[in-house]
């Protein structure tokens, strides 16, 4: 399960066939009420931006998130966010690997 915004969760996590916390309500399911997972989303990648590692973690567990991908142009990289491990970068993208609950401070 990927975090990613909007226009990456479509473009890339969606074509590649694998599923993210919140999607474009346009392109999710109707039935179903998108605004909680799409806080949750905003949440977990505001935890990230300000070192919220633990705030992160116990959002992420609850949704299964497995990668963090997104944008160059939304902020510095996350490689040193505990809990995360950068698999793959290019000029545009960083996709990061939840490699579990970071250590106790």
């Amino acid at each position: 399960m990927f975090v990613a915004p909007d226009d990456l969760a479509l473009l890339v996590v969606g074509a590649a066939g694998r599923k993210t916390v919140a999607l474009d309500p346009y392109f999710a399911n109707p039935y179903v009420d998108a605004r909680p997972r799409r806080e949750a989303r905003d949440a977990m990648l505001q935890a990230l931006e300000r070192g919220q590692s633990d705030a992160f973690a116990a959002l992420g567990s609850r949704f299964g998130v497995t990668y963090v991908i997104r944008k160059k142009s939304d902020g510095p990289p996350l490689d040193e966010a505990p809990g995360l491990a950068r698999e793959f970068a290019n000029a545009r993208i960083r996709i990061y690997r939840v490699t579990g609950r970071p250590p106790a401070p």
